[in-house]
């Protein structure tokens, strides 16, 4: 129904991985998909000064409830940006189950509500930024055809300052100070003045 940053762009895997792991349909207060308004949040979450090096990565059932999201897309294709989109369900649907009746969800007319997935429309969405559709069927297939699709774009290095060691040297300078001050204590008090 809504999009929500739930976690600026960063490279602390640690606070990346957390968000995953708790990420849940509770977390959203608003039900329903506006792949559209996602779309302009996550290219929003990038640094504008830099052209290029854009890549959005979009999991969804493709039941867009916005009928934004084709023209969006040609919007971000413009800016060189790269959607790529991982298609999750299956195309004749299933129902939802409504955990506060305990039933399945309905829809104003009280016919249950079926959700099916629409890959005609994550396929065109990502042909139009020159990105990749894969259908999950396997989370190591569909990372492994993301992965093989994410050179195409320009790469850049990015330095993660997590993972990198330093090295210190402020002990030298330290010994040498100590060495002086010692030295300055065997210096004659007349030859000071």
């Amino acid at each position: 129904g809504k999009a929500y940053l739930q976690m600026p762009l960063t490279i602390d895997h640690g606070a990346a991985s957390m968000f995953v792991s708790s990420a849940s349909t509770a977390s959203v207060p608003q039900q329903g998909t506006v792949i559209g308004e996602a779309l302009e949040m996550s290219l929003d979450a990038f640094n504008e000064k830099e052209a290029r090096f854009k890549t959005i990565i979009l999991i969804s059932d493709g039941e867009d409830h916005d009928e934004g999201a084709m023209s969006t897309a040609r919007d971000l294709a413009d800016q060189g940006v790269m959607i790529n989109t991982v298609g999750l369900g299956s195309p004749q649907g299933t129902t939802i189950p409504d955990p506060v009746s305990g039933g399945l969800k309905k829809d104003e007319s009280g016919m249950p509500v079926v959700s099916m997935l629409n890959e005609a429309m994550l396929r065109e969405l990502a042909e139009t930024t020159n990105g990749t559709y894969v259908k999950l069927e396997g989370t190591e297939d569909a990372v492994v055809a993301i992965q093989s699709q994410l050179p195409n774009i320009e790469s850049t290095a990015l330095a993660d300052m997590s993972r990198m060691n330093f090295t210190t040297y402020y002990m030298w300078f330290v010994a040498l100070m100590l060495l002086l001050l010692m030295l300055e204590q065997l210096i004659p008090e007349w030859r000071k003045k």
